[in-house]
């Protein structure tokens, strides 16, 4: 993944992790941590500390990811923290 993708890499897991905790649905508490993990490494990619990031989420995970996003999308949800 270039760097260029990077940034859309993190805000697609971060909105899944914020829909999950708003919403209570899709994901599991352990879940989003993997995605947490997921995000730290792509930071640490960001800042030269590695190449890639130690830990992706696996493909059960991105899928439910998939769908939270096109839950998103769908019901124009907004993270209550970014309207602040």
């Amino acid at each position: 993944m270039n760097r260029e993708q990077i940034k859309p890499r993190i805000d697609t897991l971060r909105s899944a992790i914020a829909y999950s905790r708003y919403m209570q649905k899709h994901m599991s508490v352990g879940e989003g941590i993997m995605c947490q993990q997921e995000i730290a490494g792509w930071f640490a990619v960001l800042d030269n500390r590695q190449q890639q990031p130690h830990y992706t989420i696996t493909q059960t995970i991105e899928d439910k990811v998939a769908l939270i996003n096109k839950i998103i999308i769908t019901e124009r949800w907004q993270n209550p923290n970014e309207l602040i």
